[in-house]
């Protein structure tokens, strides 16, 4: 082994984060080393994520996770270091290392504080914050020596016995470090320690050059659905009998397969560091909203994680899922917005709490698109080692009375990749697939005062409809009435009973209206009276969505960014500031629990958030044994068990199925 100073030779000083006075990080460690999936009990297609930090110039840098992974108990999982884009291995050709292996304790879920996937800095934390041995069990392997190229394989055996008496291989979740010991002493065991019960302790310089996270399932479950056409319903029978736990919480998610994994998410970081806040962090998608519906009557917890009960339908957009998450783990929210050209999901998702489970009916809707749709079965419940997954595909066929634009082909009944919708190789289905029914809209504009009238007939249930608002005339020139560079130009509605008419008046007003006393924000652009009629109240309405727009030189005015904007709702006798997400181009959009008056303005300068107890710090404490805490069952007590700060961006992105039911799950919230 050849050696710099104290530590490892392999990269240069400067490529090092610091986590604590031990244990060095290479900044790239969360891009190389990856579990091989082929063997998995359960996979999906993942999105395309990509990781950008700014001061390194890096442009958009693959994640390196392709598939997300479930493994059976007796498998064995291969765990590869290899050169992949923005992190070459070759300078640690010929160098040994260790694989680090922690199991999380049954009472621990990968998912308990994160969102985004397993980040650099959340897994350091779980071996070096005081208490480690408080969550987890571990064990070290002698992982031999990296080849010329600086690559190697291991493979980790999950139905053998662990190196030592206190790890207990199996289902569980795990999380993986291939690590290199400073053997500048010659103590071989200098380091990492793992102690015969499983202990962990460090001792001397190390550093960690890869990590990575796996879920094992301790069953599987079964799952069949068949072919159905547009608006109708399938139904997909499950099976997860082989839980220990009869009567376990259920989990079912369905998607557009083509949409999903065509999307694509970038997590954008100005650097790498653990001084990182949330707000520094900016997570781009193209994936703007689940259009279906969300059925979920109580609060599940299924792998160790839990999700909060509700219930919705319609589009629901994924700044409000980040923001659910993040609010459920007690951390602070990052920047988030929408890639150009974004699209819905069309989807469903059904959870089910404390009860045997044989089907789940699915209710398709009549725009979502043709094509070959994947679902994703999990069974479980608060202990992490009980889980059981399956996941499998069926096709949504046109319906020829209803069918709205096809998807593509979807690898399934489209022909694989051909047109899917006709009996020719031209791939045009424009005369095949006839548009979705929409209600009949007639819109009334007062070129005085700029207020729009719309009326909707027959409208529908359980089914969006998107409303347009501007203020537009015949000849496309935009009234200026009242104009104060923000107004409202569309409206998203979800009926959740039926109306043979709705009427919408939207009317922009140039000051406060007389009975409001004051202001939602120091810097308020404008204000709007919204008014719904054909409905009985607020209960009617499954979900309200506005799109609005404030112009740039609104902006400059005020001296505020984009980010910044948020539109308030004006209720029981206070204003109500709105989750806002900016679209764009001038563009932001906001879900609304009613309607009234709206403001729209800036965020206020003191904004209430979910309270934690303070952290004590980054860097972790002086003793070196892992032991010396007493054990803590929540995160947020006086000893933290992880930073509550987002820490280094999400290198490994999502970490498994389980990961992919958190993020659609989201959708269970409304304001």
């Amino acid at each position: 082994m050849g050696f710099t100073g104290d530590v490892a030779a392999g990269v240069s000083d400067d490529q090092l984060l610091e986590a604590s006075d031990d244990v060095d990080v290479w900044e790239r460690a969360g891009l190389p080393f990856r579990a091989d999936t082929s063997n998995a009990a359960s996979t999906v297609e993942n999105m395309d994520v990509f990781v950008n930090i700014a001061d390194q110039n890096t442009g958009d840098v693959p994640a390196n996770k392709d598939e997300l992974a479930v493994y059976d108990s007796d498998d064995t999982v291969t765990l590869e270091f290899e050169d992949t884009t923005g992190a070459g291995v070759s300078s640690f050709a010929g160098e040994d290392a260790q694989l680090l292996v922690a199991k999380l304790d049954a009472d621990h879920s990968i998912l308990d504080d994160d969102y985004t996937g397993l980040t650099v800095s959340e897994a350091i934390d779980l071996v070096t914050v005081p208490n480690a041995n408080n969550n987890a069990t571990f064990e070290m392997i002698d992982a031999g020596q990296l080849d010329g190229d600086g690559e190697t394989s291991i493979n980790y055996d999950l139905s053998t016995q662990g190196t030592n008496k206190g790890i207990e291989r199996g289902s569980g979740q795990y999380m993986f470090f291939l690590v290199q010991n400073d053997t500048g002493n010659s103590d071989a065991n200098d380091g990492f320690e793992v102690d015969n019960s499983g202990q962990l302790s460090i001792s001397g310089q190390t550093q960690v050059i890869g990590m990575d996270a796996v879920a094992v399932q301790s069953t599987s479950a079964t799952a069949s659905a068949s072919d159905v056409d547009q608006g109708d319903s399938v139904t997909i029978d499950v099976d997860a009998s082989g839980l220990s736990d009869s009567t376990p919480n259920h989990t079912l998610v369905v998607y557009h397969k083509e949409t999903f994994e065509n999307a694509r998410a970038v997590v954008n970081s100005p650097n790498i560091s653990r001084d990182l806040e949330a707000d520094d962090i900016e997570i781009e998608h193209k994936i703007s909203k689940l259009n279906g519906p969300v059925k979920n009557a109580q609060e599940v917890t299924i792998g160790g994680a839990t999700i909060g009960a509700g219930s919705d339908s319609g589009p629901v957009s994924v700044s409000t899922a980040i923001d659910y998450l993040v609010d459920s783990a007690g951390t602070e929210r990052p920047q988030n917005s929408l890639l150009s050209n974004p699209t819905e999901l069309d989807g469903a998702v059904y959870t089910y709490a404390g009860q045997s489970l044989n089907s789940v009916t699915v209710d398709t809707q009549d725009d979502w698109k043709t094509g070959d749709y994947r679902y994703i079965y999990i069974a479980g419940g608060s202990d992490s080692t009980e889980l059981a997954t399956v996941c499998g595909t069926f096709e949504l066929k046109s319906d020829s009375s209803t069918g709205p634009p096809s998807g593509g082909g979807g690898g399934g009944g489209g022909g694989g990749g051909d047109d899917g919708g006709d009996d020719d190789d031209d791939d045009d289905d424009s005369d095949t697939t006839p548009p979705v029914d929409k209600p009949d809209v007639t819109k009334e504009v007062d070129k005085k005062n700029g207020s729009v009238k719309v009326s909707i007939k027959n409208p529908g249930v359980n089914k969006e409809f998107e409303i347009d608002l501007g203020t537009d005339d015949e000849e496309g020139d935009e009234t200026e009435a009242n104009d104060t560079g923000a107004k409202v130009t569309k409206l998203g509605l979800n009926l959740s009973k039926s109306a043979e008419n709705v009427n919408v008046s939207v009317k922009s007003l140039d000051k406060r209206p007389d009975n409001i006393t004051e202001d939602p924000s120091d810097k308020t652009v404008g204000y709007v009276q919204v008014d719904v009629g054909g409905v009985d109240d607020d209960d009617d309405v499954n979900s309200a969505r506005f799109t609005f727009s404030v112009s740039q030189k609104r902006l400059d005015e005020i001296e505020a960014a984009p980010e910044d904007i948020v539109l308030y709702r004006h209720h029981d006798g206070e204003w109500q500031e709105l989750e806002t997400t900016y679209l764009g181009d001038g563009e932001f959009e906001a879900e609304t629990p009613g309607f009234s008056v709206f403001a729209i303005g800036t965020k206020k300068q003191q904004v209430t958030t979910t309270t934690t107890a303070e952290p004590t710090t980054t860097t972790t404490a002086e003793p070196t044994t892992m032991t010396d805490e007493p054990t803590t069952d929540k995160p947020t007590t006086d000893e933290p068990t992880t930073t509550t700060g987002t820490g280094i961006p999400g290198f490994g992105a999502t970490v498994s199925v389980l990961a992919l039911i958190a993020v659609v799950l989201v959708a269970l919230r409304r304001d």
